[in-house]
């Protein structure tokens, strides 16, 4: 892939993301690594670094970054991981992973609800 086609899908993404933040009605800030001038291109010290510059001690993330997520780089900094599963989606749950748009489109306005009340941490 390409710089130009990486920087095309980060921009799609984005348009995406608040597309469905404005639908569920979420007030949560997007910005970019960009906007927080991180200087890590390592990906776990990049998370660290982004939750550094925001203040948080805690990182919230679902169980497939465990895939990827060294929590002990975490932990050295002082950032507690926490391992979530979403687990009350009616008809949908345990059964193949949702995305977000599934979800709208099965649960339309309850959309918001659900997912506020439907997570566990893990650990």
């Amino acid at each position: 892939m390409r710089v130009s086609q990486v920087s095309f899908l980060s921009s799609v993404s984005e348009v995406f993301l608040r597309l469905i933040s404005k639908q569920l009605s979420l007030k949560t800030k997007i910005l970019r690594d960009s906007d927080l001038a991180i200087q890590s291109t390592d990906r776990n010290l990049k998370l660290v670094e982004i939750c550094e510059k925001l203040g948080a001690h805690t990182y919230r993330t679902g169980q497939s970054a465990l895939n990827y997520l060294d929590p002990k780089v975490f932990s050295d900094r002082g950032i507690q991981v926490q391992i979530i599963a979403y687990s009350n989606y009616g008809c949908l749950a345990n059964h193949l992973p949702v995305s977000a748009i599934q979800t709208m489109a099965e649960f339309g306005p309850r959309t918001t609800s659900l997912l506020k009340g439907s997570f566990e941490t893990l650990r």
